[in-house]
């Protein structure tokens, strides 16, 4: 059985991992949320202003009501940040599984950042959900 517990905040040791706030807005436009490239990679919209993003958090912020709703900001510590998302974005309780999207400003990319944070991801997935594969 799993054992949702919902997003939790998490710490690497250039990362914080937690729940989006409306606050986020101004970050996700200026790093990915608005970048064609990025969205396109993992087959979501370009948002073009902050009502559109408000919207999105909107629906972010009332899924954290659920136990089993994971969506973290990547926030970078050295500057308070949020530079990108990692999620569980399909759980499958019956058969313990969990997938992962996760998108990253490109102006953050190919310094580790990802992987830093993929693997703490995992690690929770396993040890704190109990999913079987990932």
């Amino acid at each position: 059985m799993l054992k949702h517990n919902g997003t939790e905040t998490i710490e690497t040791d250039r990362l914080i991992l937690r729940k989006f706030p409306y606050t986020d807005d101004d970050d996700m436009l200026k790093y990915w949320i608005s970048d064609p490239l990025i969205q396109s990679m993992y087959c979501e919209p370009t948002y073009t202003n902050k009502q559109e993003v408000s919207e999105l958090l909107t629906k972010h912020i009332s899924s954290y009501e659920k136990p089993d709703y994971y969506r973290w900001a990547i926030v970078l510590k050295e500057t308070n940040e949020c530079i990108g998302q990692i999620a569980f974005f399909l759980v499958d309780n019956k058969n313990h599984f969990g997938e992962i999207e996760y998108c990253i400003g490109s102006k953050f990319q190919n310094k580790g950042l990802i992987t830093e944070t993929v693997k703490v991801i995992i690690q929770c997935g396993f040890k704190n959900i109990n999913f079987h594969k990932i």
